[in-house]
């Protein structure tokens, strides 16, 4: 009888023991258990990070603007420029633009352009764009030889608060091939107009480009058949988004880049369009920023060449063309003044440094206009028939009243 209790015992030990285990073996854990995947019960999810090393590169969204005002995409990414190698956006704080590299050069270019934007910073050298990969850069040579100025898209002229700010505009991606004709005359006329609108009290939003094709710089630049530019001008002020409606201005032209008289000696309104036909012509969407109804009202304005009552100087009344100082030959060591360009001119008076009363204008600047020529290094302007009138590496033609309100002085020396 003993040994049968001892063995009962030991069979009931046995089998509280198993009975045990099974019972904390399903307790154990989720983390510790499988799951099937045909549990109904929610499961846990654990994210497992790749090193930085090995993630693969993020798809890119196309970039839209921060809302912001002044910011130069506010108005909307013309072509949802993202990553793409034709339709790379690059952004800089001077301008923002969208860089085809089968053309070698920009689809647009977009800036936003106020008083403080204007300084006295001389023209900076042109430079590869270090922003694009190495197979994409143009270099300043590429032009050499093809008759075509590297034609700035964000003028040179709109950045002069700083050094830094100008050289930016030298970067090769902000080149056009553009006929001289059209870059150093008319298209220049139009850049003087918005700087004009600027000093008289308005920002503005601005986008261009280039569409077409009539031939190729070697195997690298094409050539556009024609250069275009929108620009909407609003009088200075804050909330930008919320200003612009179905009234704002909005200057649309198209112009021929051809080397001819007929081209180079027209004034920039024989060239006006509206946003809508560059729009069919490129197959880019402006205004993207705006409500709808805005954007489509914006679209189909054709401007009359005219700023309104109170907004700055019609197309009829425009101050002294500040023709670009460096001709932009093919060869690029090559810095030549072009000649005082001759249209209607403001007829200001000649003021001599130092005199309380206005005094008419000497012969020899009634016959080149009024200009004077700013040395933009040195901050002082010279006289038509004087030794460095038109001779200074660094400068530009001006009247004297805008030379004066830009904050130049006549040279002392008379020279």
């Amino acid at each position: 009888m003993k040994l049968l209790s001892s063995h009962i015992r030991t069979s009931l030990l046995l089998f509280a023991g198993l009975t045990l285990l099974v019972v904390l073996g399903g307790c154990r854990p989720a983390s510790e258990t499988s799951s099937s995947p045909l549990s109904d019960a929610p499961q846990a999810v654990t994210r497992h990070e790749t090193p930085a090393t090995e993630r693969s590169e993020p798809t890119a969204l196309p970039v839209t603007s921060s809302g912001q005002d002044n910011d130069n995409l506010l108005l909307g990414n013309p072509s949802a420029a993202a990553s793409d190698a034709n339709n790379r956006l690059i952004e800089r704080p001077q301008f923002a633009l969208s860089y085809n590299k089968s053309n070698g050069g920009p689809n647009w270019v977009a800036w936003h352009l106020e008083q403080k934007d204007l300084g006295r910073v001389g023209r900076g050298a042109f430079a590869p764009d270090l922003l694009l990969p190495p197979d994409s850069q143009i270099r300043p040579n590429d032009y050499r030889g093809s008759g075509y100025d590297r034609g700035h898209q964000c003028p040179s002229g709109d950045r002069t608060s700083s050094r830094e700010n100008n050289d930016a505009t030298f970067v090769m991606s902000n080149m056009l091939p553009q006929a001289p004709a059209l870059n150093q005359q008319v298209w220049a006329k139009l850049e003087n107009y918005c700087r004009d609108q600027v000093r008289a009290g308005n920002e503005l939003y601005i986008v261009c480009g280039g569409m077409g094709s009539q031939g190729r710089i070697g195997d690298k630049i094409n050539v556009p058949q024609a250069c275009w530019k929108i620009i909407v001008v609003l009088p200075q002020g804050g909330n930008d988004l919320g200003r612009i409606n179905e009234q704002t201005r909005v200057i649309a032209v198209s112009m021929p880049n051809q080397d001819t008289p007929e081209v180079g000696g027209a004034r920039w309104n024989s060239f006006i369009t509206n946003a809508a036909a560059i729009e069919s012509a490129t197959g880019y969407k402006f205004f993207s920023g705006l409500p709808d109804a805005t954007r489509q009202a914006l679209e189909q304005k054709t401007d009359s060449g005219r700023a309104p009552r109170g907004g700055g100087r019609s197309v009829d009344e425009p101050s002294a063309p500040q023709a670009p100082v460096v001709t932009e030959t093919s060869d690029p060591t090559i810095e030549i003044p072009p000649p005082p360009f001759t249209s209607p001119q403001e007829n200001a008076p000649s003021v001599s440094p130092g005199a309380s009363s206005e005094q008419p204008a000497s012969p020899a600047q009634q016959a080149t206009g009024g200009q004077v020529w700013v040395n933009t290094k040195s901050g002082v302007y010279h006289y038509p028939g004087t030794r460095w009138y038109g001779n200074t590496k660094q400068g530009e033609y001006m009247s004297e009243k805008d030379a004066l309100a830009a904050g130049y002085h006549a040279a002392g020396n008379g020279q």
